[in-house]
């Protein structure tokens, strides 16, 4: 079984998804390949929708789709999905379930996407 890496995103903001790897796009509108990034959340949770379209506007490339889950069913959620072979771009979780992600291969690193000295 392959489990392909999802990225964590405890923080909205540029670092949280410039760790997805889509590339800021300056004009107004899209002109390169659009990109759906899929987030894993909870209900209510982060990223809120305000600064996520806030990002799109300087971003128009890039899309949301967000799937919300019941806290108690989320790791479960992230287990099976992360198993999938469409795992989410971004995952929103609790911290404590991030040394058994991270040992199963669920996490992919990000310090390579933060600003200089945030690593």
């Amino acid at each position: 079984m392959k489990i392909y890496p999802i990225v964590f995103a405890g923080l909205l903001g540029a670092t949280a998804l410039s760790a997805t790897g889509a590339q800021a796009q300056t004009a107004a509108s899209c002109t390169g390949e659009a990109v759906t990034l899929r987030i894993l959340r909870t209900p209510g949770n982060y990223p809120y929708p305000k600064p996520m379209e806030a990002w799109q506007k300087d971003n128009p490339c890039v899309k949301f789709e967000v799937n919300e889950v019941p806290f108690p069913q989320l790791a479960d959620t992230i287990s099976v999905q992360a198993a999938s072979s469409n795992p989410p771009d971004i995952i929103v979780y609790d911290g404590p379930n991030t040394q058994s992600y991270a040992a199963a291969g669920i996490l992919l690193p990000i310090t390579k996407y933060l600003p200089e000295g945030l690593g």
